[in-house]
Parts: C-alpha cells; structure tokens; sequence
C-alpha cells in the first residue's frame, strides 16, 4: 500500500545498486520518501477484504507540514485465515502483518535531513508437505532505523550529495506447527552509503557490516561480515550517440566463531576474504519514437555466510542445508540487446540477452 512508483533498472546503471544485478533492478519509490513535500496535511485511507482467505487489510498514511518540518505517519495490517483452492481449503496457510512507520523530515532551501523508524511484524504458516508434518509457522519482526541527509551542492559538475545511514535489526523463527523446538536465525546490518551526482554521473561509497546469529537447531555459526565498496556510473553522449558505462569495487571480510557442527569440518570454518569487480558498458540510440539499447556486462558476487556455513534445517523449504566451505567468486558474462517502440500511450518491446 505504500509503493507509489516502481522503476526498472536495467543495464550498466543497475551496478550502482549492487553486483548481483545481471538481470537489473527493480526500484520501488515509497510514500513516505522525504522527496515528497506537502503544503497541507495529506491522508491516505485503505481498507479491502479478500474472499479466496476470508482476509481484511487497511492502511492509514499521514503527511503533516509544521512550517519547515514534515512529521509522517503510516499504519498497515492485514490478517488473512486459510486460502481456499477448488480442491478444498489449503491449511496452515494464514497470515497476519503489521507495518508502522513514522518519518521526520527537517527541509532546508537546498535539501533536507529525514529520519525514519519503523517495526514490521508477520506471522504466516507454510502448508504440510506429508502426512507426518502438519505445516510450519513462522514468526518475522524486523526493526529499522534510517535517517538520509540530501544536500544541493555546486561542485564540479556535481549538483547533488546524499549520505544514508540504514540500522535494520531482522528475525525469524520456524517451527513446525504444534511444536516449540524450531530453528532462528538473526542479522543485525548496519549500512552507510555516500553519494554524488550530476545530471550524467554517479559516484559512490558504501560500507555493509552484518552480525549473523543462529539458534535452535540451526548450527550455522554466529559471523560478522564486513563489505566495503565503491562505484561509478556515467553517461555521455557522442555522435548522437549515449555512451553508458559503469563500475564497481568491492571487499567483503567474513569471520565465523569457531562451533561444533554436525556435517561441516571444524577446520574448514575460517576467515574468508574477498576482492573482486565489476563491470558494463552499453550504448543507447533514439530515432523518433524507437529506442535501441545494448550492452555488456560482467559481475562478480563473493558467497556469503549461509553458503559458505549452513548446518541446519529450513523448514519452511522442508529441506536441510549444509554450506560449502570452499566456495569462490561466482563470476558472471552477460549481452543483452533490446528495441523499444513507444507510440504513447503504448510501449513494444523486444529483448535478446544471453
């Protein structure tokens, strides 16, 4: 109920978002993003039912100006019973979730300061695979702090600075269903991003640091993991021609505790490091109403601690993991090549990638 535009990215540019972006990226713009100023206090009611789950949901969205402040509010829940399927009901498919946000934004002449709290809860069952399991329920809480400084600059070419700060404290428990002994699993991130632009360029910083731990009878080891990274992307036009380009570096510093595992080698559990890149580049030709884009790409992805560590049940997958401990970097070639028709209000489309 929040989503209020989704763009998709795809191409060189997708890199600035992350290195598993081969295929692009789907960018979604919130209700509450700081961008979005009011004059006069703006409310957004939403209520609906749905018949296939016996399911109701509502939302209240509030924006309120106090002179050069904006104070935003946001309420969502749903609860939803059994799906009902034309074989007969599905059991332990139900679900209730809430959502509560509140923002504060500081405006200035030449930008903002935003911060925003949020907690979000979901409770949903996983139907039974057998008839010795009668379904798993699952318990989500997520926690998040954020808070963004948007400035307007004249450096260069550059015209814009933005600096995030992102705290998200997320958690979940499995259990099959009438039973108290499951799996958890925890992460704590904290992630810092910088950034300038022009009206053709990005460049950019970003430090991940995440605190893995596990309980229950998930013997995955309790880890840190550190992610460091920088990036560009450019845009440049040359004989009618756009010229797309983009970069991206990155470290990535995995440190497991030591643990008794069930089907992992002790000694096989040890620090992992990581450095790898990468890269794109592409060209964008628009005749009139047609739009022609290629380009190539090659990305590279470090695994991470569940790859490399997991010792346990997932039981909303009914399956046991167990990681590879000598996992490399997975490394990734793609082109891709696609023309675009756009006799408004139509878009056609026809895309080839390998």
């Amino acid at each position: 109920n929040e989503v209020n535009a989704i763009e998709i990215i795809r191409g060189p540019k997708a890199l600035i978002f992350g290195t598993n972006a081969i295929g692009g990226v789907v960018n979604t713009s919130i209700s509450g993003n700081p961008k979005m100023r009011v004059s006069k206090m703006y409310k957004k009611i939403i209520f609906g039912g749905e018949s296939f789950n016996k399911g109701l949901y509502g939302s209240l969205m509030l924006h309120i100006p106090i002179k050069e402040n904006q104070l935003n509010l946001s309420l969502n829940n749903r609860n939803t019973k059994d799906q009902s399927s034309p074989i007969g009901t599905l059991e332990n498919t139900y679900s209730k979730s809430t959502n509560h946000k509140l923002g504060f934004t500081r405006y200035s002449k030449s930008g903002y300061i935003n911060f925003i709290l949020e907690n979000h809860n979901m409770d949903y069952g996983i139907p039974p695979n057998s008839d010795d399991i009668s379904g798993v329920d699952i318990k989500l809480e997520k926690n998040t702090f954020q808070s963004t400084y948007h400035k307007d600059i004249a450096f260069y070419n550059f015209n814009q600075f933005d600096a995030k700060y992102n705290l998200i404290d997320y958690g979940h428990e499995e259990f099959e269903s009438g039973n108290n002994l499951g799996v958890a699993l925890n992460k704590r991130t904290n992630n810092i991003k910088i950034e300038l632009q022009s009206v053709n360029t990005i460049i950019g910083a970003e430090l991940d640091y995440k605190q893995f731990s596990s309980g229950g009878l998930y013997f995955t080891p309790n880890t840190n993991e550190l992610d460091l990274s920088i990036y560009t992307f450019n845009e440049k036009e040359f004989n009618n021609l756009i010229l797309l380009s983009s970069l991206r570096f990155n470290h990535l510093s995995i440190k497991p505790n030591t643990y008794n595992y069930s089907n992992i080698d002790n000694e096989e559990v040890k620090n992992r490091n990581f450095d790898y890149f990468s890269s794109s580049i592409g060209i964008k030709k628009i005749i009139n109403k047609i739009e022609i884009n290629s380009w190539i790409m090659t990305t590279m992805r470090a695994p991470r601690v569940e790859e490399l560590y997991s010792d346990g049940p997932h039981l909303a997958m009914y399956s046991y993991e167990i990681g590879n401990p000598a996992l490399e970097l997975e490394k990734i070639y793609g082109i891709e090549s696609s023309i675009k028709y756009n006799p408004n209000p139509l878009t056609i489309s026809l895309t080839a990638f390998y």
